[in-house]
């Protein structure tokens, strides 16, 4: 069974107002496959491995957007794989795009957005490399699909086998991502992240990223390279501060969650209008995450001496 958490963007058919009323009108039950809130109004579930706040949770201030620790695992030293699926990461276009991707992934670990997500104890983390997998673009790719991938990626000595490793899988131009309730990125999904049990039966952990162009993913500003590392920003920090969402690993608990919003990525998708979820760190695009400390949606901690009467929305 897959077990993921995702990053969809809600059909302009319904307003934010809208989603908030038909939330409000459904029970929270829980769910199999993914977390809780990614702005489908039919996707109202909580994880499988889901427990309640309580006081001794770690949380910092108040709000409707504060993040609680329920106990789990967080990656304090984060290592990024990335895995290129398909043909077009070897022509020229395709390379441009990797290697600006790449070049992301080993800035934004060692950058001030890490300050954000250090309050919930993730540390810098680091870039093992890449690799593309030669294939005809597939017209569509599974859950199944991807942990397949990644099985054989670290078969195969590619992968750092680091036990905190993202192995991140992007998917090439008009691949179609699906998930294993049905939903897909013509529907608006971006990606998600989630974790399968190993050899060992230790989790290891997986990203998938569409290539946002037009009507498959999530276009923000009609740049494929930023729809990749925004969608790429979300389900790295998710993976940091809650790996183990609906883990298939008995025992194996949430870490940072909200539970009327998700994780933490998922706190500015239900705040923000999606032109003001990103901003720019060393020039790259990124997304905007929930700060318990400061209150606010960031891609930088806020410096001393600065003080937030109340949430700041960006």
């Amino acid at each position: 069974m897959s077990r993921v958490s995702r990053l969809s963007h809600v059909s302009a058919t319904h307003s934010t107002e809208d989603l908030d009323e038909v939330q409000e009108s459904k029970e929270l039950t829980p769910r199999t496959t993914r977390d809780g809130f990614d702005r489908d109004p039919d996707d109202d579930k909580r994880p499988s491995n889901w427990t309640p706040s309580t006081a001794s949770t770690g949380a910092t201030g108040t709000g409707q957007y504060q993040l609680t620790n329920r106990g789990g695992s967080v990656l304090s030293k984060p290592v990024i794989n990335n895995i290129y699926l398909g043909d077009y990461w070897n022509t020229t276009a395709g390379k441009t795009v990797a290697s600006q991707n790449d070049a992301y992934a080993k800035d934004i670990e060692q950058s001030s957005y890490m300050g954000v997500l250090a309050q919930y104890g993730v540390g810098k983390g680091s870039f093992a490399g890449s690799t593309v997998v030669p294939a005809a673009t597939p017209a569509k790719i599974t859950e199944s699909d991807i942990q397949s991938i990644v099985k054989k990626a670290i078969a195969s000595g590619t992968q750092s086998s680091d036990p905190q490793a993202i192995h991140t899988v992007i998917l090439p131009p008009g691949t179609v991502l699906s998930d294993s309730d049905g939903d897909s990125s013509t529907d608006g999904l971006g990606g998600y992240h989630g974790s399968y049990a190993g050899p060992d039966g230790q989790p290891v952990y997986y990203a998938a990223i569409v290539y946002g162009q037009g009507k498959n993913g999530i276009d923000f500003d009609g740049k494929p390279s930023d729809a990749i590392s925004i969608v790429e920003s979300h389900e790295w920090s998710e993976a940091e501060t809650d790996p183990d969402v609906n883990s298939p690993i008995k025992g194996k608990k949430l870490g940072w969650y909200n539970d009327a919003n998700g994780e933490v990525g998922d706190e500015a998708l239900d705040a923000l209008p999606l032109k003001s979820v990103y901003g720019k760190v060393d020039g790259f695009a990124v997304q905007k995450e929930w700060s318990n400390k400061d209150q606010a949606f960031e891609t930088a901690p806020k410096k001393a001496g600065k003080t937030n009467k109340g949430p700041i929305f960006g």
